[in-house]
């Protein structure tokens, strides 16, 4: 069945079937929040919205409550409330999550792992908005070309690099309290970010990284990303790492805790002061 016309592309994604099942990756068993379940509670979210307002536009009643307690079954059963129950699967629409979120792994998997534009690190703002928006434009042919496979892969891949830029930067240590709409805006300039040659935070004492972005940074709303290497435990004068690390560094167990990381790097990072 088609999408109903104006569904939004990442919607049309979800709705649309696979095949078959594959196990959840990467979900770990502790209080963090993985990409993949990141994914999951924003694409179900999304679908209820989508539905809720077709059905208000139809005149229809819609029964579900969104919030953050929704499943694949839930939101199925509110968005065809006139479906038999007992044919209404939510497998297939489980799979398409699945799908999403796979690829939405997969970037940390390969060699992308190693691309700062894919993480926004190293300051790669403008590299990795460019990643999103040529993303969605590319979902967004791919759907009107009926390949939802490709559609699904691209968007999880946009997903990875969304989320990594509230994981990799100071935007919440900044107070922001709203997305970062700029980032899916390619015709609106990234303003206020911090250069290369400009210190941001101090070294971590102790392992305690507790406020070390510098007052300065945050008060002139200066937006600055972590820097990365897997062969290096360096990092530029002034600047902090996103999770940066060295194999001998890793081997000796000399762990240095780092302000922002993600829930790989918490396996071996453990710092209090983190957000991922």
């Amino acid at each position: 069945m088609a999408p109903p016309q104006g569904l939004p592309i990442a919607a049309q994604c979800l709705l649309l079937c696979v095949g078959s099942l594959a196990f959840k990756p990467m979900t770990w068993g502790t209080s963090s929040l993985s990409h993949g379940d990141i994914t999951e509670m924003a694409v179900l979210r999304k679908t209820a919205e989508v539905c809720r307002d077709l059905a208000l536009a139809e005149g229809r009643p819609f029964g579900l409550t969104i919030d953050s307690s929704l499943t694949a079954s839930r939101v199925l059963s509110a968005c065809f409330p006139d479906s038999d129950p007992s044919l209404l699967s939510d497998l297939k629409f489980k799979a398409v999550i699945i799908a999403i979120y796979t690829s939405n792994w997969a970037v940390d998997l390969g060699y992308t792992f190693l691309i700062s534009k894919y993480h926004f690190d190293d300051e790669s703002f403008v590299e990795g908005r460019n990643l999103i928006t040529e993303g969605v434009h590319s979902v967004k042919a791919s759907v009107k070309m009926e390949n939802f496979l490709s559609a699904r892969v691209t968007l999880g891949t946009v997903f990875h690099t969304l989320q990594d830029f509230y994981s990799h930067s100071n935007w919440i240590e900044m107070k922001n309290k709203v997305p970062f709409s700029t980032l899916i805006q390619p015709y609106l300039p990234l303003e206020n970010l911090a250069d290369r040659g400009t210190p941001t935070c101090r070294d971590c004492v102790g392992g305690n990284c507790k406020d070390n972005i510098l007052p300065e940074i945050l008060n002139a709303k200066k937006l600055t990303s972590g820097y990365f290497s897997v062969f290096s435990s360096s990092k530029p004068k002034g600047r902090f790492p996103t999770n940066t690390f060295s194999l001998s560094r890793i081997l000796q167990r000399r762990f240095t805790k780092y302000i922002n990381t993600t829930v790989v790097s918490l396996l071996l990072f453990p710092a209090p002061f983190t957000h991922y």
